[in-house]
């Protein structure tokens, strides 16, 4: 009489288990985590008054977040009082620019007032705390 083979041990099993269910898990996650690239976001602060110096900085930095291939959109942290006409300008037009390559966010901190506030206009959605100061005095004008 034939005997039927004796069944396989808890370690075997475990064992089996391990290299068909657990093993191919853990190589799947491997290779997401090595081949698939993390989306980035490009953070631009802007604390200043608007003039000369901040307006070249800020525009260095655009250019920077927009030509940068990992980040998928740009965050401008905006805190500015305003400043000049003719720089703030030359800034709006430059966000504008960068919108056409990356979605931009606005987050206002505590001011975005007059130049600021043109600035901020420019992005694709703005968030404001309560308590910022938002509005303007003289861009129509």
């Amino acid at each position: 009489m034939i005997q039927p083979p004796p069944s396989p041990s808890p370690l075997r099993r475990l064992g089996g288990f391990l290299f068909w269910a657990v093993l191919p898990l853990l190589a799947g996650i491997l290779l997401a985590v090595a081949l698939v690239p993390k989306p980035q976001i490009g953070i631009v602060r802007f604390e200043d008054m608007i003039w000369y110096y901040s307006n070249e900085y800020m525009s260095k930095m655009l250019d920077r977040v927009r030509t940068d291939d990992r980040s998928r959109a740009v965050v401008l942290q905006l805190d500015s009082p305003g400043g000049a006409v003719i720089y703030t300008e030359e800034l709006f037009f430059h966000l504008l620019e960068l919108r056409k390559y990356k979605p931009l966010i606005v987050s206002i901190d505590s001011m975005a007032a007059s130049g600021g506030y043109y600035m901020a206009a420019a992005g694709d959605v703005v968030f404001a705390k309560p308590a910022s100061i938002v509005g303007n005095i003289g861009v129509i004008s």
